[in-house]
């Protein structure tokens, strides 16, 4: 009796130790410590819920999961943590808000170099989605990192595909697919730009792939590796980019602003001055000028002067233009300011080269107090040297990788081939390109076409 008393008392203790066990594991699962961070090394937090956790590999998430395999792919210079919670929520109004959990505020603290942040599947369940207060929460959750870590690179993903149950056609946990892939897929890409982030689609990614999903919610180990080369490539083109200095350099007329009726003013007023009182330059003459070295509009629009009065008549032209446009200013293309901020946001460096005399582009520049928008700017006044040489000149002047000449007529393109740069039209200006060539209709329009070509 006494040894089946010992066998009951050992197999009771078994049970509670496996019990117990048991329970430290679940809590665990539902409450991940942060993960140690190393020093010396390029943090990259990956924050999210049980997508991010590995929750589909869960025997084998320290090997399995996507940020597992993210950290095999960026290599031992960078260090992947992961801030994955299952079941955890964006809203506050959620069943398990992420905001209120431990493991957030690690993540604030952990300041990363590059934060991947994914939560919305377990918000898209039928009984809790709220649009109004997703976008709320999201706004807030990315300021959160902006504000802790102000130079890291942040990404917002959106959630992968949320799969059917082939037996009975429904999705587990009440998840509605038609919200990831509806009013929370364009709340988190209208996020992503209003705040100025990384963007990585997981959607259009998993969309096709339910063999990924094995429950219909989490990635088995494939899932994982595929989310992960995607990520990475995403990483990896971005800061590519932005370790490249990517220039933008503008035309002055057509290009950036329509200046010609305020310098025909001027010019006339200087011919009044110096003694040719019934010559009138118009704005049709500026026109069919634009674009020309300023020794050659002397020649077109002064016949009747020769040598040095034809340059002392010019020089007094061009230095009453200046003084003028500081003055009276000339139209701006629509956007201007607008389009060169978030060009410059997203990376680019602006700049300006003109056929023009020395003097216009500072007198643009004043007039709108547009200096704070372009690094540097040549022109023919400069030095003598016509456009290609110029751009050419600029180009190397500030060590740029990559760049393009946005201009207007077809001296701007032929300058820049000459240059050996891509060239982009500026359509709405005042000339045609003979050869097809990427164009825009209106300056904002740069912003979408930029990159085809500098990709």
């Amino acid at each position: 009796m006494k040894n089946i008393g010992k066998i009951l008392g050992i197999a009771c203790l078994v049970l509670l130790i496996g019990f117990g066990m048991i329970r430290l594991g679940i809590y665990i699962v539902q409450y991940p410590p942060a993960p140690r961070i190393k020093q010396k090394k390029i943090q990259v937090a990956c924050v999210g819920d049980s997508i991010t956790y590995g929750a589909g590999v869960l025997g084998h998430r320290k090997s399995q999961s996507y940020p597992a395999y993210l950290q095999k792919l960026l290599g031992d210079t960078y260090q992947v943590l992961n801030y994955g919670m299952s079941g955890r929520t964006l809203m506050d109004e959620g069943d398990d808000p992420y905001c209120e959990e431990t493991l957030y505020r690690k993540s604030l603290e952990a300041d990363a170099s590059i934060y991947v942040l994914m939560l919305g599947t377990n918000d898209a369940k039928d009984y809790q989605w709220d649009e109004e207060q997703y976008k709320k929460a999201l706004v807030s959750f990315v300021s959160s990192y902006q504000e802790a870590s102000p130079d890291a690179k942040i990404y917002l993903m959106q959630p992968p595909r949320a799969f059917e149950n082939p037996e009975d056609g429904k999705i587990k946990y009440g998840i509605q697919n038609d919200v990831i892939c509806g009013s929370m897929y364009k709340i988190i890409m209208q996020v992503s730009e209003q705040m100025d982030v990384g963007y990585i689609d997981l959607y259009q990614l998993t969309k096709d792939h339910s063999e990924w999903f094995p429950d219909g919610i989490h990635p088995n180990a494939q899932g994982n590796q595929a989310i992960a080369n995607y990520i990475y490539e995403c990483i990896e083109k971005s800061e590519r980019g932005r370790q490249m200095k990517k220039g933008i350099i503008f035309d002055m007329d057509g290009t950036l602003w329509d200046s010609a009726e305020q310098v025909a003013q001027s010019w006339t007023l200087a011919l009044q001055q110096c003694g040719y009182e019934d010559a009138v330059v118009t704005k049709e003459d500026m026109y069919r000028t634009m674009g020309r070295t300023m020794d050659k509009i002397a020649e077109m629009l002064f016949p009747f002067t020769q040598g040095k009065d034809r340059e002392a008549l010019l020089t007094t032209c061009c230095k009453v233009e200046n003084d003028y446009l500081r003055e009276h200013g000339g139209m701006l293309y629509p956007d201007l300011r607008k389009t060169m901020e978030q060009l410059k946001k997203m990376g680019y460096h602006l700049y300006i080269v003109s056929n023009c005399q020395a003097g216009y582009i500072e007198a643009f520049l004043d007039y709108f107090s547009f200096h704070d928008l372009f690094e540097d700017t040549c022109c023919f006044g400069d030095n003598g040297k016509p456009k290609g040489q110029n751009i050419h000149l600029l180009y190397e002047k500030n060590k740029l990788d990559a760049a393009v000449y946005v201009g207007d007529i077809q001296g701007d393109y032929d300058a820049t081939m000459e240059a050996g740069l891509p060239f982009i039209h500026a359509a709405y200006g005042f000339g045609e390109i003979a050869k097809p060539v990427e164009k825009i209709d209106t300056l904002s329009d740069l912003v979408d076409v930029v990159g085809k070509v500098l990709a």
